[in-house]
């Protein structure tokens, strides 16, 4: 059987669903503590990392672009549990659900 007619055959997608049940094994395992106070760290980190590029470019015309990325790269990696993560797979679905309802 074809992967198309695997999709055709399904009506939906879930990809966000089925993320929250390991995101909840995952909590259960580590702590939920633990996984949202990282998930709060690097939402953070992104977001001051942003402001601090526009503040820095708006001030001397020149943000220090690498600084930015680093910094965006470790707050994602901290966020991808509980921010990133849900926030892709919602794409995805919606996408995937789009391109399903189009198929025969």
């Amino acid at each position: 059987m074809s992967y198309l007619a695997i999709l055709a055959s399904t009506t939906t997608v879930n990809f966000a669903g089925d993320w929250k049940s390991v995101d909840t094994a995952l909590n259960s395992a580590l702590g939920g503590s633990l996984v949202t106070f990282l998930g709060v760290v690097g939402t953070l980190l992104i977001v001051f990392s942003v402001i601090k590029y526009i503040w820095d470019r708006r001030r001397t015309g020149q943000g220090n672009h690498t600084h930015v990325m680093w910094t965006l790269a470790i707050g994602a990696i901290l966020a991808v549990p509980s921010v990133v993560m849900p926030a892709i797979l919602t794409i995805l679905d919606a996408v995937v659900n789009t391109f399903l309802k189009i198929l025969p």
